[in-house]
């Protein structure tokens, strides 16, 4: 159905029809009956702007082989890529044809537009990437400042927080390669392991 109050079309799964409901209290929330949910739900159960599953039910984004899971500005509903998984609040707010992405974490890569095959974990993690591709962040921050960089693998928070452009680069720990920012083909691996490596290359 297409709500006024969500850019979006959701399909339901064993449900007979969908509605915005009221009831016991509560407003402003999609109500599903049938056989996947029946009757009113009191406040105590769900509060106003909730949007309440029970059973088998299925929600997708208007792409069907995306999923987004958060409020408005989780993912794009008007991107063209294809299986996508969105999780968290801003997370890949800015998606166009970007495909294979997933963005677990409050503003997890927030700005990606082209961007494909990527895996960005942990708020922040990825959040400035646009059209890099294959990285793997995880960790608070990891990667953060990533734009166009591709094949990179960050591990740990703030993890490779500075790169932008650098590619093939692997760094494990707690702000490793914290500073590098277009440095590619570096191993830094412990808590603060080439910290201050910008632009090197190769390093080990």
């Amino acid at each position: 159905m297409l709500s006024a109050n969500w850019n979006s079309t959701y399909t339901t799964v064993y449900s007979n029809s969908a509605s915005w409901g009221t009831g016991g209290g509560a407003t402003g929330f999609v109500k599903l009956s049938g056989d996947t949910m029946t009757g009113a739900l009191s406040t105590t159960v769900l509060s106003a702007n909730d949007v309440f599953l029970q059973g088998r039910t299925l929600i997708t984004s208007r792409n069907t082989t995306n999923v987004f899971i958060g409020d408005s500005t989780t993912g794009n509903d008007n991107a063209t890529g294809n299986h996508n998984f969105v999780f968290g609040l801003s997370a890949g707010n800015a998606l166009t044809t970007g495909s294979n992405n997933v963005f677990i974490g409050s503003c997890a890569g927030r700005v990606n537009t082209t961007g494909g095959s990527n895996n960005f974990f942990g708020e922040s993690a990825g959040r400035n990437n646009t059209t890099g591709s294959s990285n793997n962040f995880l960790g608070y921050r990891a990667g953060c400042s990533n734009t166009t960089a591709n094949n990179n693998n960050f591990l740990g928070r703030c993890a490779g927080y500075s790169n932008t452009t650098g590619s093939y680069n692997n760094f494990f720990g707690l702000a490793a390669g914290f500073g590098n920012t277009t440095g590619g083909c570096n191993n830094f691996f412990g808590p603060l392991a080439g910290l201050n490596n910008t632009t090197g290359n190769f390093n080990n």
